[in-house]
């Protein structure tokens, strides 16, 4: 991904990462042929990989350098309160006394897995368009004119 970052910006490749990932998550379910699922989950790969780094990147062009730490860890918990207020929503768990969870798979999506991947793609989809708003990733025709692409 880096070559691609360099030449179109990290934020764009987000995006597409992104929207690759969506596709992949939409038609997941309704695959039945099990060598298509390697195919398929190469999308969701793709995307998990631009996850893992491509924020961070254009995150860290846009902070002081005296303050990447404190921005870092605030950027974290917007990674990992969304994830657990998902699961929370998404899940539903009896502990006999207390249940824990609003139960959403099962209530709003029919209990169907399949239907959480389709949510989940579609989930991508927004993040993608979301990405296209940060300006800060982008690369204008004057860097990439200045840097090589290789360098």
């Amino acid at each position: 991904m880096v070559p691609i970052a360099k030449r179109i910006g990290a934020g764009p490749l987000h995006a597409l990462a992104l929207a690759a990932g969506g596709v992949s998550m939409l038609v997941l379910p309704g695959i039945e042929e099990k060598a298509l699922l390697f195919v398929a989950i190469v999308g969701v790969g793709v995307a998990w990989g631009s996850i893992m780094g491509n924020p961070y990147v254009i995150l860290s062009n846009s902070i002081p350098p005296e303050r990447v730490g404190v921005y870092m860890g605030i950027f974290n918990m917007m990674i990992v309160i969304p994830m657990l207020l998902f699961a929370f929503v998404m899940s539903s768990l009896n502990l006999g006394i207390v249940n824990i969870g609003l139960g959403f798979c099962d209530g709003v999506l029919g209990g169907d897995p399949r239907n959480v991947l389709r949510a989940s793609g579609a989930c991508l989809f927004v993040a993608a368009l979301a990405v296209l708003w940060v300006r800060e990733g982008w690369r204008s025709g004057d860097d990439l004119k200045a840097e090589p692409v290789g360098g």
